[in-house]
């Protein structure tokens, strides 16, 4: 592949986009200081609920604490981001639900928040405020998402056609204030989702396919609009196969085609994560691969093939864990900081992802584990390989979604999951029906999988070959930094970490130091070496043919970052991509 032809910028998909969760408090100072330091920042999502909307009594408390965000707003964008802004659950007092019944799960709010509002036009003028807080008066050309996961009853109380209307009020009062007002929805908790409960259902199709058709058909008069306009489309996605993000995205694409919208809507995946377990905690968002390797390999290889599939934008679920009371610094919450503000070994793959410079290159692989991202400037190649080995749960769901492509409906699909499971394992001679068995030997071939190999690559190391071809001059430095169990992943020295912030916190407790001085604590602890981003190698390597080769040795779920460098006096006039193969 000649550098010459590469597939131009880097895409705004691989910036640093983050869910934040809940707005940061004063603890957080310090880390959102390192974040916006560390990282090329993309779309930060700002939730209103929890600071806005729940505590908010009336119509001008709520503009008072919308300014309560202009500092961190403005800030993202001086440091490049941009601003998404989260519209979800309504203040009680435009509900119509008076339930104070806690929602539960997890989720701040009552049940009042999660109602239809008792007025849409009072909705409307809600929406009408808050974008003329953020566009006209701050000038930030925020995006807005209007809910979030509208398909769980858990989130919205309210009809699938009830959501319709409230997207439809809110796109009215975000045009009404700025008619260039970015806007979207419906953030659904998977592209393929259904309205949970059944009877609420506009239609028996995904949440999304009801909400094209519905705005396909329903216009805003008072706008002069004959449907109702969305800027992006909104999804979530967790715990999926990176090859997955393909049938989601040709899915919504056919969609959109089918009801007269531009296939090339953006798509924006708001919220997604591994969520593989077990649960370190009673949190139903606690899941171990939140604080290990495996997430950090999972977000390297699900943006490269986001990328490929031409999602848009993203924001990674999240920012920070929430407080947690007892020792255990490690619960197994999404944040790429734990609740005292430690970096995991998630938030050093965005940091990895930040280091890009350059223009795109698209190295190829002939093993089906290895991902890799690349790009290239004037003088240097960086490339970032992970070897992520997915998970029989995320093979289970690919499979499952192939063969919903091939024409089998979910009851049938259930009925035959053991028998299908058992002959992808090979566990028995097991007889399919001659089409099935047909359809499995055609996805089998399509993603080269082999459950014996997947088994012993998830317990075993792969060496691997890197071959940069028709580069110019004699002798290059390379660089590597890694992300495994022993580097850059500061689960693994938690036991460590637990022992000095106990230490801190006693001695903060005896008023022998300042809160400054335990956020400098955990910004040494951030500094110090198997916590950071670490630089595990330096060395000059001499290409004596046409070819320069490099030879790696990589564990299951480890991210390396290369950066090669011609050394001076070597000349490079025009850098190849990098062609890697694996050495079985």
């Amino acid at each position: 592949m000649d550098a010459s032809k590469d597939t131009g910028n880097i895409p705004y998909l691989y910036r640093t986009g983050i869910y934040l969760w809940f707005f940061p408090k004063e603890k957080h100072t310090y880390s959102i200081k390192r974040f916006f330091s560390d990282n090329k920042l993309g779309v930060i999502k700002i939730p209103l609920d929890v600071d806005v909307f729940i505590p908010s009594k009336d119509m001008q408390e709520l503009k008072k604490r919308l300014s309560g965000i202009d500092t961190f707003a403005l800030n993202v964008k001086k440091n490049g981001g941009q601003v998404a802004i989260l519209i979800h659950e309504i203040p009680s007092w435009l509900s119509s639900s008076t339930s104070n019944e806690p929602i539960g799960r997890g989720i701040s709010g009552f049940k009042a928040n999660i109602s239809p509002p008792k007025d849409y036009k009072n909705w409307s003028e809600l929406v009408k405020t808050i974008v003329n807080h953020f566009n006209n008066k701050l000038k930030l050309d925020a995006f807005y998402i209007i809910w979030t996961e509208p398909d769980l009853d858990f989130v919205w109380s309210g009809t699938e056609e009830e959501y319709f209307k409230l997207y439809k009020y809110a796109v009215l009062g975000a045009k009404s204030a700025d008619p260039k007002a970015k806007v979207g929805g419906p953030a659904v908790s998977s592209w393929a989702a259904k309205r949970n409960p059944p009877k609420s259902r506009f239609k028996d199709k995904p949440f999304l396919y009801n909400f094209l058709e519905y705005c396909s058909k329903n216009g805003i008069e008072e706008l002069g609009l004959t449907k109702i306009p969305f800027d992006f489309l909104v999804f979530h996605s967790f715990n999926n196969h990176p090859a997955l993000w393909n049938i989601m995205v040709s899915d919504t694409k056919n969609w959109l085609k089918e009801f007269s919208f531009d296939p090339r809507t953006p798509l924006f995946v708001a919220e997604w994560s591994s969520w593989e377990g077990p649960p370190l905690t009673s949190s139903p968002y606690s899941s171990e691969d939140h604080d290990t390797e495996f997430v950090a390999s999972y977000i390297i290889a699900n943006l490269s093939k986001m990328n490929s599939a031409e999602i848009s934008y993203h924001t990674f679920t999240t920012l920070f864990d929430p407080d947690a009371s007892g020792e255990e610094e490690f619960t197994g919450n999404f944040g790429i900081f734990t609740h005292n503000l430690i970096t995991k070994a998630s938030y050093n793959s965005f940091r990895i992802m930040s280091m890009l410079e350059g223009n795109l290159l698209q190295p190829n692989t002939n093993d089906p584990f290895i991902y890799t991202i690349a790009s290239k400037n004037k003088e240097k190649i960086f490339l970032i390989i992970t070897n992520f080995i997915p998970t029989p749960k995320m093979y289970k769901q690919l499979i499952a979604e192939e063969l919903k492509k091939k024409g089998y409906n979910v009851d049938e699909l259930i009925l035959l999951k053991e028998d299908i499971i058992k002959y992808l394992k090979r566990e028995e001679n097991k007889v399919l029906p001659e089409k099935l068995r047909l359809d499995l030997e055609d996805i089998i071939k399509k993603y080269s999988i082999n459950y014996e190999v997947l088994q012993y690559r998830q317990e075993n190391p792969v060496d691997i070959v890197i071959y940069f071809e028709n580069i110019q001059g004699n002798k290059y430095k390379v660089v590597e930094y890694l992300i495994d169990t022993n580097h850059s992943n500061a689960f693994s020295f938690r036991e460590n970490i637990k022992k000095a912030l106990s230490e801190i916190k006693r001695t903060y407790k005896m008023k022998k130091i300042t809160k400054d001085h335990v956020f400098n604590y955990a910004d040494a602890i951030n500094n110090s070496n198997n916590v950071k981003l670490e630089k595990i190698r330096e060395e000059t390597i001499v290409k004596n043919t046409s070819k320069c080769l490099y030879n790696l040795t990589l564990m299951p779920y480890s991210v390396m970052m290369l950066i090669l460098q011609p050394e001076e006096g070597s000349v490079s006039k025009t850098l190849m991509p990098p062609t890697i193969r694996f050495v079985k």
